[in-house]
């Protein structure tokens, strides 16, 4: 049985990437600040997910739905 999908936010992809990105921004906050330049990396990297994720579900066409999907994946 199918379950309609409303909103990329109703995707379990999108429900996982919600909890990860709290636990990297919590122990981003809890860590020392040693190298600046991996937390603004990390950072940019969970925001490329979320945005990757959202682009991907509004793509019409499979291939590209599949491809911003793929790139969520690498970041």
């Amino acid at each position: 049985m199918k379950r309609k999908v409303l909103g990329f936010e109703s995707l379990e992809v999108w429900q996982l990437f919600l909890v990860y990105n709290r636990i990297v921004y919590k122990s981003i906050k809890a860590g020392p600040m040693i190298d600046w330049d991996l937390i603004r990396q990390l950072r940019r990297a969970m925001v490329s997910v979320g945005l990757n994720i959202a682009e991907g579900y509004a793509r019409d066409h499979l291939k590209e739905k599949i491809q911003f999907f793929n790139i969520a994946k690498s970041s």
